[in-house]
């Protein structure tokens, strides 16, 4: 990303995005200024890096709220780090790249190009070899810019952390970042964060996560432990509010590509319908889609979970040209397939799997299969699935899928698939965790197509669901 796409200005001019904010929410969190909810290296450090994503757009009452990697002298009062890269929204919620350093008359910040919520980016703050005092930042693998920093940079500790700064002004600003493949430069090598320090200031919450992963949010967003596997969207709420949001064709009304329905129902009172047309892209995205998603799916490397679902075809339903994913996993990392893809193609439903090691653009994974699962689509009737995937960068992933159809009263298992990654592992070695979507997205197709989601579960297992029958 060159420099000149950037602009810059002084970190304050910002503040006057507090006179656009919306009504004070019912709360105050977080110390007055700065609070943040991150973490802190151990020992001095050459460098600092993640991958940073915010699957819901932040809610801003006054200031600015960002995610960030950074380094600088762990004991500064006030507004931490000296040099640091991330994502920054004000009280438009427009989520923005930036990077800003310390000067001697204040903060100088530079800001990038917009972001989409979900949108990942890896961000790196380091040491240029041989330049002891010279820094350097990139961004999505790119050089950015350097600066010579004086102040003492051997004292200088690697953090990573969310920031909130209230603008002079006692609210309770929101956010939720996501933090993956967290790194520190050493001896000079990369390795995984070990051992840190965890910052949580009032009203914010840390949630630590395998392979050097966390989720820094506020308090009353953060489950308890022992419902932090389990999710549920079922769309009883009447409307998609359970989910992190809806990508659909934002030139048009959302009415037009989505709808909770109470007439074409699986289970409860809700269900919902997603409707694609020709042009219906969501921003810059490839293919056409109505979908929703959940950006706190987060299976990392190790885990196992069950998912259950039902998808309806109508009798009129005609398979796109290309694909027709009506349910995906998709990895952090941007411009990839993802890793595990329910794809309904010509009358038939197959598993596409893209996982294992990325090339050095993370497009195109090393390990590809399709794994046949129904050979037909049972149009008009409810397909019932049930899913045990256990998650893994290497040889010992497993897929295994139960199917019934609507009227039958046990399930069929119609997938067994195990010996292969079920995770897509980046050019630098580190796993990606998933975000979940739901709904349809295919190929630029010609026709208007629909189907219809319900009884979307998340949870975690040790046995099967007894409606599955005998394991065998």
């Amino acid at each position: 990303m060159p420099a000149a796409r950037w602009s810059s200005a002084l970190a304050g001019a910002l503040a006057t995005a507090c006179l656009f904010a919306p009504p004070a929410l019912a709360d105050i969190c977080g110390n007055p200024g700065y609070s943040y909810a991150g973490v802190l290296s151990a020992k001095r450090t050459a460098g600092v890096s993640a991958a940073i994503t915010a699957p819901v757009a932040p809610t801003v009452e006054s200031g600015n709220v960002s995610g960030w990697v950074g380094v600088g002298r762990a004991a500064v009062p006030g507004k931490r780090g000296m040099l640091r890269a991330g994502l920054l929204a004000g009280a438009d919620s427009q989520i923005r790249l930036y990077y800003e350093m310390r000067r001697p008359t204040g903060w100088v910040r530079h800001l990038g190009q917009a972001v989409q919520a979900g949108e990942s980016h890896r961000l790196r703050i380091a040491r240029v070899p041989n330049h002891k005092k010279r820094w350097k930042v990139v961004i999505d693998g790119r050089f950015v810019n350097s600066f010579r920093m004086s102040n003492q940079p051997r004292k200088f500790r690697a953090m990573a952390t969310a920031e909130s700064w209230d603008g002079g002004t006692s609210v309770c600003n929101r956010f939720h970042y996501s933090f993956g493949a967290v790194r520190v430069k050493k001896h000079g090598h990369w390795h995984r964060l070990a051992s840190p320090a965890v910052i949580e200031d009032p009203g914010y919450a840390v949630v630590q996560q395998p392979v050097a992963r966390f989720v820094a949010a506020n308090v009353d967003d953060v489950p308890p432990a022992h419902e932090r596997g389990s999710f549920t969207g079922n769309w009883e709420t009447g409307d998609s509010s359970q989910w992190t949001a809806n990508q659909w064709n934002r030139a048009a009304p959302l009415s037009e590509q989505f709808a909770v329905e109470t007439n074409v129902v699986r289970e409860g009172t809700y269900a919902a319908k997603f409707t694609v047309r020709p042009g219906d892209k969501f921003e810059s995205t490839s293919g056409e889609r109505s979908e929703v998603y959940w950006g706190g799916s987060d299976e990392s490397d190790g885990q196992d979970y069950w998912y259950s679902w039902s998808t309806l075809f109508p009798t009129d339903w005609t398979a796109p040209a290309g694909w027709g994913y009506f349910i995906q996993w998709h990895a952090d990392f941007p411009a990839t397939t993802p890793p595990i893809a329910f794809n309904a193609r010509g009358d038939s439903v197959v598993i596409q799997v893209n996982t294992g090691p990325l090339n050095s653009s993370q497009t195109t994974g090393t390990v590809r299969y399709t794994l046949p699962l129904l050979d037909t689509l049972n149009k008009g009737l409810w397909n019932d699935f049930v899913a045990h995937i256990h998650w893994s960068s290497g040889n010992d992933g497993a897929i295994t899928v139960w199917h019934r159809v609507e009227g039958e009263t046990s399930y069929t298992k119609v997938l067994d698939a195990t010996g292969f990654p079920t995770l897509q592992v980046g050019p630098d070695g580190d796993p990606a965790s998933n975000y979940l979507k739901l709904g349809l997205y295919r190929s630029t197709d010609t026709k208007v197509t629909s189907l219809y989601q319900d009884g979307f579960k998340r949870w975690i297992s040790a046995d099967p669901p007894p409606e599955l029958g005998s394991p065998s």
